[in-house]
C-alpha cells in the first residue's frame, strides 16, 4: 500500500491493500499451502484473516490475526487486538520503491493466548508474517 503525503492526519486517501483470508479446513483450495487451523472456540467455520506487519513512516506494527465469520452467517468477526509497536530501522535503499524497514525479532501473544516468536524481517508497506515459533509466554 502506498501512503498519499499529501493526505490529511488520521485520513486514509488510498484504499487498503486485500486482507488475506485462511479458510477453515474442507473449504478451501486442496491444492493450495497449508496454513494453521487454528480458531478460537465455536468459531470453527470462521474466516482466519491473516496476521501482517505494517512498516511505513519509520514506525513499524504487528498486526495479530483475526476471524470472521463466513459467507451465509450474520457478518461478526472477533475485535482487531491492539497493534503491537516493533523495534525496527530504516535500511538504507537505493532511492526507489517503498522504504524498507529492519525488524526485530519479537513475540506476540495469539487470540488463544499461545505466544509466537517471529524472526527478524525486512519490511516495507505491509508485509504478510508466518506463525513463527510457539514459545512458552513466560520465556526469553
Amino acid at each position: 500500500m502506498t501512503v498519499d503525503d499529501n493526505c490529511p492526519p488520521n485520513a486514509r486517501c488510498n484504499p487498503p491493500e486485500p486482507e488475506e483470508v485462511d479458510c477453515p479446513l474442507g473449504m478451501g483450495d486442496a491444492s493450495a499451502p497449508k496454513k494453521p487451523t487454528r480458531r478460537p472456540p465455536g468459531k470453527e467455520d470462521w474466516l482466519r484473516i491473516s496476521s501482517y506487519v505494517a512498516a511505513r513512516n519509520g514506525e513499524c506494527f504487528f498486526h495479530d490475526e483475526r476471524f470472521c465469520a463466513p459467507p451465509g452467517q450474520k457478518m461478526e468477526c472477533t475485535p482487531y487486538a491492539k497493534p503491537l509497536a516493533l523495534k525496527c530501522a530504516k535500511v538504507a535503499g537505493d532511492g526507489g520503491g517503498a522504504e524498507r524497514f529492519a525488524i526485530e525479532s519479537f513475540v506476540h501473544t495469539d487470540i488463544l493466548g499461545q505466544c509466537h516468536r517471529l524472526p527478524k524481517m525486512e519490511c516495507a508497506g505491509s508485509c504478510p508474517v508466518d506463525d513463527g515459533t510457539i514459545v512458552p509466554c513466560n520465556g526469553p
